[in-house]
């Protein structure tokens, strides 16, 4: 659980979802001895929505 302050600004709007708490939880695991997947979501209680995130990562 944290906070945010989340102001989205491009050439064709202005977004901002203010503050309020946000709740996180993630996961990762290893494909091989050097890559990872990795994901997380994020909940904004303040009405903002939810935020996905996914990729892969590589260990030097």
């Amino acid at each position: 659980m944290g906070g945010s302050a989340l102001t989205v600004n491009d050439s064709t709007s202005s977004v901002s979802f203010g503050t309020g708490t946000v709740l996180q939880g993630g996961a990762e695991g290893a494909v091989s001895k050097n890559v990872v997947l990795y994901a997380d979501a994020t909940y904004f209680t303040n009405g903002g929505g939810t935020l996905w995130k996914a990729g892969v990562g590589y260990r030097f």
